[in-house]
């Protein structure tokens, strides 16, 4: 069960909230203003994350304190095979997107001159918004984890990831889809997912193909390897960045070092401090 103390995340919440009146007066691309989820202003996505919270931190765990934890290998094995093609699909439209890397050079703030789209602007802006929605499907992986009652998977870090990521997303499909910039993330992130969801589809099967999974630490690894690449990246766009709006460029400095630091020290717990321990245990 999830100890009360663990219940208090950083929530970006109302750090992005503040941070989006500040911006309220930006333009926005009509195209994706005209979308769905984006109809309504930031109203939708808050409603989904505060939801998602409310399920995390108190709902869940308290419909599952007095029952036993669902099996659900046959969805999670889909759902996860559904996220691996997803991600890999989303990996080499990036690429392709983004220009094999070329426009990840150009960190000026583009324009929003919708009647003037370039073919090129066009694919990023509709890839984009479709990789802002997989970042909400995303958010199945908690509600697995409580259902299955893996409290130890429900970590803050893990709450703070799943619903800040949205939130930075949205920003950046809102006030610059067309952007070169916005394509280092979704690169990187999805390759890293590939092997993510592969590890979780594989883990599904339980002990007797578990024991065969020894490679998870090294996904936390090429995790924090992606962290690296996006501080350097972001530290490099903060001072070739022009025109870019304070809101995005808080969003993109900021958030690298934080999830370096975060996921450094879960990767520390987790491997090196439980390696340290069971030396120990063999030599007593």
């Amino acid at each position: 069960m999830i100890n009360s103390s663990d219940m208090v995340v950083i929530n970006p919440l109302t750090a992005v909230m503040t941070l989006y009146r500040s911006a309220r007066n930006l333009r926005t691309n009509v195209i994706i203003d005209e979308s769905l989820i984006f109809r309504g202003g930031i109203w939708p996505l808050t409603t989904i994350l505060i939801s998602y919270l409310l399920f995390a931190l108190y709902l869940g765990p308290k419909m599952m304190a007095n029952r036993k934890p669902y099996e659900l290998r046959g969805p999670i094995f889909v759902y996860n095979i559904f996220m691996v093609i997803l991600n890999v699909y989303f990996f080499f439209e990036s690429i392709s997107a983004y220009e094999f890397g070329r426009a990840l050079m150009n960190f000026e703030f583009p324009p929003h001159d919708t009647k003037h789209i370039t073919p090129q602007e066009m694919r990023r802006l509709t890839f984009v918004y479709w990789y802002f929605i997989s970042k909400i499907i995303d958010l199945m992986d908690t509600i697995f984890f409580i259902l299955r009652k893996k409290w130890s998977q429900v970590s803050p870090l893990h709450v703070y990831h799943h619903s800040s990521v949205p939130l930075c997303v949205w920003l950046a499909v809102k006030f610059a889809p067309t952007a070169g910039v916005n394509g280092i993330f979704p690169i990187l992130n999805s390759a890293v997912h590939v092997l993510m969801y592969t590890y979780y589809a594989l883990s599904a099967f339980g002990p007797s193909v578990q024991k065969y999974l020894w490679w998870k630490r090294y996904i936390t690894q090429v995790q924090l390897i992606q962290f690296v690449v996006f501080f350097v990246y972001g530290t490099t766009y903060l001072f070739k960045q022009t025109g870019w709006p304070t809101i995005l460029i808080c969003t993109s400095v900021a958030q690298p070092p934080l999830y370096l630091v975060l996921f450094t020290s879960f990767y520390l717990n987790t491997y090196c401090k439980t390696q340290s321990q069971t030396q120990l245990k063999k030599r007593n």
